[in-house]
């Protein structure tokens, strides 16, 4: 099903961009997410206008992710919870892809279209890696070290917090040859592996088990 995002209400407690995530009652800083949000918008400012920016997809209709209607905040979006192989995504500017079990991923374009994936169950459909790592920091701050200077990490460079809350589980590609070789690390884990966290796939760069991005692909596993 696909519904216009003024059919929502949601709930923000937005102190200096810190938004409640009302499902995980933590507190996420999302200045991130809008950079690349906006610099996927702000990047095409020459193309063709489109009839709607983004396709938000995610599982149910009735739960969007309140720190993505906030960053999504002057845009123009569907949300798509269904009926995934019956959407015409070329009406889109970009997918915005949510951390949620979908019934037909493989409906989703996200190897042939400009995409924002933030959603960790389907790397391997999509080709992005064989499976997605885990890991919790215990009693401390998550942190990721800006490894590149890019469009997406401008203004942040050595560690940047990325909650404000302890405990946090966070999620991460594996390393080569286990994730796509396209793969640019824009932030990654603060160890000697420096595994992405957040990442871009350039056009043309490799996916993980054969093909090329026709687009490019911006990860977020935060």
């Amino acid at each position: 099903d696909c519904w216009h995002n003024n059919h929502f209400n949601y709930s923000r407690c937005g102190i200096r961009g810190i938004f409640c995530d009302t499902k995980n009652k933590t507190k996420k800083l999302i200045t991130m997410k809008k950079i690349i949000i906006f610099w996927l918008i702000f990047c095409l400012a020459s193309y063709t206008v489109f009839a709607t920016d983004i396709a938000y997809i995610i599982g149910d209709a009735n739960s969007p992710d309140p720190n993505i209607v906030d960053a999504l905040d002057g845009y123009s979006y569907d949300v798509i919870d269904g009926d995934y192989n019956m959407v015409n995504y070329s009406q889109y500017l970009m997918i915005l892809v949510g951390d949620d079990y979908i019934s037909n991923p493989n409906a989703i374009p996200v190897k042939n279209m400009r995409s924002l994936v933030l959603n960790t169950y389907y790397v391997d459909t999509w080709g992005l890696a064989q499976y997605i790592s885990t890991s919790s920091i215990g009693n401390n701050y998550l942190k990721g070290r800006v490894l590149i200077n890019h469009n997406i990490t401008e203004g942040y460079s050595g560690l940047v917090q990325l909650y404000n809350s302890y405990g946090i589980q966070f999620y991460y590609l594996p390393k080569l040859p286990d994730r796509a070789k396209g793969v640019v690390k824009l932030v990654g884990t603060n160890d000697v592996d420096e595994l992405p966290i957040i990442g871009v796939i350039n056009p043309g760069g490799l996916l993980y088990g054969g093909g090329a991005a026709k687009d490019r692909i911006v990860l977020w596993f935060a």
